[in-house]
């Protein structure tokens, strides 16, 4: 990997997908599970130029040189967004293409955007995820990241 290669960061998690719903640690939901199995998670962050314009940051590069890549990039963004507006953030859309921003081009006020895809990710997600249901049990072994970005439903 080099210098300034992006590293993207992904959660794990076993559940079934139906529309825009993941359901973790209940029975499975008959026919119609749209998709069920191991999913890999994603996490966009949305631009506010172009509207609908979407990057998975892999890369954070300060207009002095620091460089932080994924789960490190991406907590850093959300906390100092504000300090470092002629940042580079470098990575992905949702669908695989290159992508880069500013960090004062995106959105850090609106929520962030989840994605599901395949195990091993590929270029399309499966689902753009809207909401989480989870059994209690299920739902304390969900990752963070997960938990902070995706609703709750009752089950």
């Amino acid at each position: 990997m080099g210098l300034l290669s992006p590293e993207y960061f992904e959660d794990r998690v076993d559940g079934q997908i139906v529309g825009q719903t993941l359901y973790v640690g209940g029975e499975r939901l008959s026919d119609i599970v749209a998709v069920s199995g191991g999913f890999v998670i994603r996490y966009a962050i949305p631009a506010l130029v172009p509207p609908g314009a979407l990057i998975i940051p892999g890369l954070f590069v300060a207009e002095r040189g620091g460089i932080l890549r994924g789960l490190e990039a991406w907590e850093y963004l959300h906390k100092r967004f504000q300090v470092h507006p002629r940042a580079d953030v470098i990575g992905q859309t949702p669908n695989g293409q290159p992508a880069q921003f500013l960090v004062r081009e995106l959105d850090f006020g609106v929520p962030v955007r989840v994605f599901a895809y395949a195990d091993p990710p590929g270029n399309q997600p499966l689902a753009e995820l809207k909401a989480l249901q989870a059994t209690d049990a299920a739902f304390q072994s969900l990752p963070d990241l997960l938990k902070r970005y995706l609703p709750t439903c009752a089950p």
